[in-house]
């Protein structure tokens, strides 16, 4: 691009797209086939090298625009705060601790398929099966949370009396 103004830019696009080349024909002749070198244009290479700079400056801006839309779309789901209050406001939820507990231990793929199905379903729906989705993370939380309590109570020597979470221990 430096050499634009001194018209070296033609220079290079000529050597990738050359728009007249040395060719070599034989043909049959008084003393029997004979070569004659001539000099033969390629008019295809002239579109071409205009294509070519077209596409690549094209290709540039497309590689830019994604990997844009890349670092946005991570940075907005980095921050669990700011995408929550967006999660409530795309799925017509109202805020409650259980949704917010899903939504901060789904993990960063968890979250962004709960926004796309709040986006692309219809709110009642997806409010009833965000309760399916929430009282089984949410049980299936309590059952992992209670077997390691168990498990770091059998190793310090001490047993439970009771299986709710609210007893003391012997």
């Amino acid at each position: 691009l430096m050499a634009l103004p001194q018209g070296l830019d033609y220079v290079i696009m000529d050597t990738l797209f050359p728009k007249m080349v040395g060719c070599e024909i034989k043909k049959w002749g008084s003393t029997g086939l004979e070569a004659v070198s001539l000099l033969c244009v390629l008019p295809q290479n002239i579109g071409n090298q205009y294509f070519f700079l077209i596409f690549w400056f094209l290709l540039v801006l497309l590689i830019l625009s994604n990997s844009i839309s890349i670092v946005v779309t991570l940075f907005r789901f980095s921050f669990i705060t700011g995408s929550y209050k967006r999660f409530l406001r795309k799925s017509l939820l109202p805020h409650q601790e259980r949704y917010k507990l899903v939504y901060t231990r789904v993990g960063t793929t968890g979250r962004y398929i709960l926004m796309l199905c709040a986006e692309q379903s219809n709110p009642k729906v997806f409010e009833d099966l965000l309760e399916i989705v929430c009282s089984l993370l949410i049980s299936n939380y309590h059952k992992r949370k209670g077997k390691r309590e168990t498990h770091k109570e059998n190793r310090s020597g001490r047993t439970r009396t009771s299986s709710s979470y609210g007893d003391s221990m012997v």
